[in-house]
């Protein structure tokens, strides 16, 4: 699934009904994790894509009764079917970034028996779908020309401070933007956004073990600081600190190997007491060690000493830093639930109009009670 989509947004594609990420994404996010079945059927109708409601008891020859593709419940969130033989099944997500193959048996094993199928017709479609298509692709070109505006700026600042004057520099540079991206996609797993590259990563050891790691208490540092944002405040002030003022390399080393001890406690934690693996954590560490290890090579420790005043200006941008992000991250994500709910409270309609000749049925909070879905 995308990194700005959703199951329901790529249901949405799968059927080819027009849409864009964004707003369905929103729209879909502001129902509780619970009602995933009943945040789609409403949308689905919304959308004029003339939803329906299976309610069977899970069987081979039930799955196949299914019209394809339709999204299932099951144990560890909704997947989209695409595909059903009488071997196997095509199925996507929430844990996977592709289509992947499953055996008949293991799926019905794990399917709760419900289901939503959509017959789209041409008539099919977000509501004001021009209009959101082009503030996406304003929103796009957007993000482009700040990417286009940050990659100048770095090659300035490295060029001028002479960043790249060896060997060691050149590839901390590169493991601390790596660090960034990869704590970026950390944040997204810990605010429940669905992502293509973190769902990649974090399927390579256990396909859950992203999640378990992140729902557990001591993930947060002091109940305060969540590990994913120290994560990020580091390697985001690391990086920036080598392009403003190379001089302070040594202190950036002596940072880095203050990380260590923290890395050996994150994997005994993981394998002794979660019993689980975080791929995306466990990318961090392994970041943290080279860093170390690049610095230790390139001789960056021999000019720690006298310490200068340059370590508690970069401890003092280390620490607002961390306190920004804290602050920052929740309300971004929090203000865009507030958006979806706005939205949701604004067009939700009733659907107890269900054609009960069908056999077909609107799912109740209690049909739903058992699933726990990553909305996005």
């Amino acid at each position: 699934m995308a990194s700005s989509g959703s199951v329901f947004t790529e249901y949405l594609r799968v059927l080819g009904v027009p849409h864009t990420n964004a707003y369905s994404t929103r729209r879909y996010r502001a129902y509780p994790r619970h009602m995933a079945l009943t945040a789609m059927y409403d949308l689905l109708r919304e959308y004029k894509a003339a939803p329906e409601i299976a309610d069977v008891k899970p069987s081979a020859e039930a799955l196949a009764g299914v019209k394809v593709p339709f999204v299932a419940q099951t144990a560890d969130g909704c997947r989209i079917v695409t595909e059903v033989s009488p071997q196997f099944v095509s199925v996507i997500g929430p844990h996977y970034a592709k289509a992947v193959i499953m055996p008949v048996g293991k799926f019905v094993d794990e399917w709760s028996g419900k289901a939503i199928s959509a017959s789209p017709t041409s008539d099919s479609g977000e509501t004001n779908f021009k209009s959101h298509r082009f503030k996406e692709l304003s929103r796009g070109i957007e993000k482009w020309l700040l990417v286009v505006c940050v990659v100048f700026l770095v090659a300035v600042f490295a060029v001028s401070g002479h960043t790249f004057g060896d060997w060691s520099t050149c590839a901390v540079f590169v493991l601390n933007a790596v660090g960034i991206y990869v704590c970026y996609l950390l944040i997204l797993k810990d605010a429940h956004v669905d992502s293509r590259a973190a769902d990649s990563v974090c399927g390579v050891i256990q396909s859950h073990g992203c999640s378990t790691v992140l729902s557990h208490d001591a993930s947060v540092f002091l109940g305060l600081f969540p590990w994913c944002q120290i994560g990020i405040t580091y390697f985001s002030v690391s990086f920036v600190a080598m392009l403003v003022y190379p001089p302070c390399l040594p202190y950036l080393a002596v940072a880095s190997a203050c990380c260590l001890p923290y890395t050996v406690w994150s994997v005994c934690y993981q394998k002794f007491r979660i019993h689980a693996w975080c791929t995306l954590c466990l990318c961090v560490q392994t970041i943290f060690w080279l860093e170390f290890l690049v610095y230790l090579a390139g001789g960056h420790f021999h000019g720690v000493f006298p310490l200068r005043f340059d370590l508690v200006v970069l401890l003092a941008c280390y620490l607002a830093v961390l306190l920004a992000v804290n602050r920052i991250i929740p309300r971004i994500f929090g203000a865009e639930m507030s958006d979806a709910d706005t939205l949701a409270a604004s067009s939700q309609t009733s659907v107890k109009d269900m054609d009960d000749k069908s056999g077909l049925r609107r799912p109740s909070a209690d049909d739903t009670a058992g699933i726990h879905v990553t909305l996005s």
